[in-house]
């Protein structure tokens, strides 16, 4: 048996650099992600890189929370990148202000 003064508190920590072509695109990733981030991982941008860390206080929270990070920033990133490759990402379609006529009999 263990006694629980012999134990001692761990704590584990990680710190993820990505990288992205330009400080615009990290900013998107970094702002999507921003909401699945709090109280778990702390992320910040300098230029084109997010730089995140993660603390947790075992092994095994330390790698799901990992892992769910980098799922949510690879959605995001899908996402950033179908959204720049739609036609009308960068504009949106016009609505017409043309009223229809009508005819009354």
């Amino acid at each position: 048996m263990i006694s629980h003064a012999f134990r001692q508190t761990v704590e584990v920590r990680c710190r993820l650099e990505l990288n992205y072509a330009d400080e615009r695109e990290a900013e998107k990733v970094l702002k999507a992600v921003a909401v699945d981030n709090e109280g778990f991982v702390v992320a910040r941008r300098e230029g084109s890189t997010i730089i995140s860390e993660i603390s947790s206080e075992n092994i095994l929270s330390m790698v799901q929370t990992i892992e769910d990070y980098l799922a949510c920033v690879s959605i995001a990133e899908k996402t950033i990148k179908a959204a720049g490759e739609h036609p009308h990402a960068r504009q949106p379609p016009r609505l017409s202000r043309k009223r229809a006529s009508r005819r009354v009999s």
